[in-house]
């Protein structure tokens, strides 16, 4: 798993928040598309290009892979306030 960038401007702004993304995943278990995102769009960007990267173990349905939806949340915290 490949973990989002911290957004420059929002380490400046000291904004943390949580991120939720909706991704399809193929029956090969890799991300085929980025769906909603919820959460403060300050982090949207990172946070999808970071679930883009992910793998998943497939999504088994009648003994067959299949492709799925599942939502992945993402948490911006500073480490130093």
């Amino acid at each position: 798993r490949v973990l989002p960038n911290y957004p420059d401007s929002a380490r400046a702004a000291l904004a943390e928040g949580r991120v939720y993304v909706r991704l399809l995943v193929g029956a090969d278990g890799r991300v085929v598309r980025i769906g909603r995102i919820a959460g403060p769009g300050v982090f949207h960007a990172a946070a999808a290009t970071a679930a883009r990267q992910w793998e998943f173990v497939p999504a088994i349905q009648n003994d067959r892979p299949v492709r799925v939806w599942v939502d992945v949340p993402f948490r911006f915290e500073l480490e130093d306030r």
